[in-house]
């Protein structure tokens, strides 16, 4: 409750500090979230049940299917506040700055404080870059516009990361490039999920894609490749050796959509590969 009070008072101050600077718009919102959840069948999920990805397969039983009963909850974790911070002229850009966060905690932890954007971005006009945490690049531009929280996962690629994003847009063309690290959604390893197997890379990943930009259609493809050291020495016979192999992946993604009215019809697809072969 003190954190949560020195954060709300700190946010007061920066919204007044702000406000004295000349022609520097900000914005404080936010949003109370509530849901009520039922589920008639067992789900693969996280997030106390608040993120469901797809229902679990028939466990066959003596008196029936194990995963067939209810299930239900409420919560209000994913309430989230943040500050919108607009600058019409820095460095010749249009500045604008964004700070986000909700209670959805940390894997298990649940009520805690979580960052979920912090980023500025600058606007030449054909040219944009973005510095900060927010969507990852293969979230893209076209995503389910539904009521579950997944959001369309695990088909849709889910994920906020640190980025450096440069993008250049002249006429229909639009082009997009992003060094992107992990910090709330990390790969899967020896330990569990973690950041340092891409810190001990000392590579990012890397992202690469081009959209075709009109009044009502959008269309474009995007690829990732990332690069993961998941270890620095392996226990042999003989000691410890250092090791240097990597696990290193390629993904793609391809999108499409209309939206004329009060109405739109998207579509996406996404695949991977693997580059090397995985260390054992």
């Amino acid at each position: 409750m003190k954190k949560l009070v020195i954060l709300t008072l700190s946010l007061a101050f920066a919204l007044q500090s702000f406000a004295q600077l000349e022609n520097v718009k900000v914005k404080l919102y936010g949003e109370m979230r509530n849901y009520v959840l039922y589920n008639s069948h067992a789900s693969q999920e996280s997030a106390d049940g608040g993120y469901c990805l797809y229902p679990l397969d028939k466990i066959d039983g003596a008196n029936g299917d194990l995963n067939n009963y209810t299930n239900g909850t409420m919560y209000c974790m994913h309430t989230r506040m943040g500050l919108k911070i607009a600058v019409p002229d820095f460095l010749g850009a249009k500045a604008t700055a964004k700070i986000e966060m909700d209670f959805r905690g940390f894997s298990t932890t649940i009520g805690v404080v979580r960052m979920r954007h912090a980023y500025f971005n600058l606007d030449w006009g054909k040219s944009t870059l973005l510095v900060g945490q927010t969507w990852h690049p293969l979230f893209g531009d076209v995503s389910p516009d539904v009521i579950n929280l997944a959001t369309g996962a695990p088909f849709q690629p889910f994920s906020r990361s640190p980025q450096i994003r440069y993008r250049y847009t002249n006429s229909h063309l639009q082009l997009t490039g992003a060094l992107v690290w992990q910090t709330l959604f990390n790969s899967k390893g020896p330990k569990g999920s973690s950041e340092e197997y891409i810190r001990n890379s000392g590579i990012p990943e890397i992202f690469g894609g081009v959209n075709y930009v009109s009044k009502n259609f959008l269309a474009g493809v995007g690829a990732e490749v990332l690069s993961l050291r998941p270890l620095l020495y392996t226990e042999g016979t003989g000691g410890t050796y250092k090791t240097n192999e990597r696990i290193t992946t390629i993904s793609y993604e391809a999108h499409l959509k209309y939206a004329k009215d009060k109405w739109f019809f998207a579509a996406k697809s996404t695949m991977g590969s693997n580059l090397t072969q995985p260390v054992v």
